[in-house]
């Protein structure tokens, strides 16, 4: 049985120290009922080591938002996976559609972070997501395989259970409105069929969905089979938001 899993992408909107420890203390007391589901943030770079402090000892999870392909090095304005030991954290994320289509990230680069953050033990929460609305399940698959293929060549099949995929078409972040919840279905078991095709066990794999979550669209896009959870972006600036989200995954789920 895999454990449900709900995340928070904070981006660059909650820069503040003060404003992440107050968004942080007026959560954590929401989340105390849910102890079946795994709850993760990744809140802006400059507010990682309050958060590291705030967290220290609590099931909440933590990371950055994107890390250094390589373990330490002549990697200027990179965070490496040195730090994220030191602080304690447990998830990163790696391979946002942001840092792909705004800072040019490539695959070979996203390869490298996802096997060093399995090296070292940290969760790496990996975005998945095609760019244009598919069809039907034959171009969601090829859209949805090189990508697979490509970031995951180098970690060995075992590593598998220790990945959350974090599928976000990229059609649909920041939008009013996410993918319909069969078009959800239909990708989660895609990708679930790629991992096996090639090996894996995607029995073990938590698959979470990312694209204009709501507390509206949230009972009926967990309801799907395939989907563990949910990763939330600005509707879960809202203690109380998140906190509803969390809920809702974990009465469909628990």
């Amino acid at each position: 049985m895999r454990k449900p899993l709900v995340g928070i992408n904070m981006k660059n909107y909650i820069n503040t120290r003060k404003e992440t420890a107050e968004w942080l203390e007026s959560t954590i007391p929401l989340l105390e009922n849910f102890s079946n589901v795994d709850t993760f943030i990744f809140p802006s770079m400059g507010t990682l080591e309050t958060t590291a402090t705030i967290l220290a000892n609590r099931s909440f999870g933590f990371g950055p938002q994107n890390m250094a392909p390589e373990r330490s090095g002549p990697l200027t304005g990179e965070f490496s996976v040195e730090s994220i030991i030191d602080l304690k954290a447990n998830y990163v994320e790696i391979g946002h559609a942001e840092r792909k289509n705004i800072f040019h990230e490539e695959q070979n680069q996203i390869a490298k972070k996802i096997k060093l953050a399995l090296d070292a033990k940290v969760t790496p929460v990996v975005c998945i997501g095609e760019q244009i609305q598919a069809t039907n399940r034959l171009d969601l698959k090829a859209a949805l395989q090189p990508q697979i293929n490509a970031l995951f060549r180098e970690i060995a099949l075992s590593e598998w259970q220790n990945v959350v995929l974090a599928y976000e078409p990229e059609w649909a972040i920041g939008k009013a409105v996410s993918a319909d919840t069969t078009y959800i279905e239909n990708a989660h078991q895609t990708l679930r069929d790629i991992i096996r095709e090639i090996g894996g066990n995607d029995s073990l794999v938590r698959i979470i969905y990312g694209g204009s979550v709501s507390k509206e669209n949230a009972a009926e896009i967990v309801r799907q089979k395939n989907v563990d959870g949910l990763f939330v972006g600005r509707f879960g600036h809202k203690p109380q938001n998140f906190a509803d989200i969390v809920a809702i995954v974990s009465q469909m789920k628990g």
